[in-house]
């Protein structure tokens, strides 16, 4: 059947891809095994990460896949990868959607330091000036004290955190968005 072949070319060529990339050192076999990985180069010819599924329970994504800087995460990147303890994002990444979706296990995000646009406070993804709060791991903890000067929570930072139980609010909050707790 055409549909399987298909399937089966798209799976190979990807698997042919990420060992090239793992070849030429810019990422190791633990980062990312071949069949794991999928990506989309955007119209700037740079990558979107699309997709991660692996047994590894660190995962470090690189600045660049083949010569092309990866510079956004997709909302599926990591959906439902309960094996995943640690996400690192590199200084690369300048738009991050929700990517953490049932990642029931994830107990930090770190951000490179060099990142323009996002950073990491004791493990939990915040913009780059401290006051939008954009993503809490599910195991980081289940009590939370959002730090003063923190202005947003945004759509989905606390989704399917189920393992929390209290979050302590700052007197800087200004708006938290549609879903932030869903």
């Amino acid at each position: 059947n055409s549909e399987k072949a298909i399937h089966v070319a798209k799976q190979k060529a990807k698997a042919e891809a990420v060992q090239k990339i793992i070849d030429n050192g810019m990422m190791d076999e633990e980062t990312v095994s071949n069949d794991n990985c999928e990506y989309t180069t955007n119209e700037n010819g740079n990558i979107t990460l699309n997709y991660y599924d692996g047994a590894n329970n660190s995962i470090v994504i690189p600045n660049e896949i083949d010569g092309k800087k990866i510079e956004n995460i997709d909302t599926t990147a990591f959906e439902g990868n309960s094996n995943v303890e640690i996400i690192k994002i590199p200084q690369t990444i300048s738009k991050i959607e929700w990517s953490f979706w049932n990642c029931k296990n994830l107990k930090t995000i770190e951000v490179h330091p060099d990142n323009k646009i996002y950073c990491s406070l004791d493990g939990v993804l915040y913009s780059k000036d401290h006051k939008v709060l954009y993503a809490y791991p599910n195991m980081h903890g289940s009590i939370y004290e959002v730090p003063e000067g923190v202005e947003t929570i945004e759509k989905f930072a606390f989704k399917d955190c189920d393992n929390i139980k209290i979050i302590m609010l700052p007197s800087t909050i200004k708006q938290i968005k549609l879903n932030a707790f869903y």
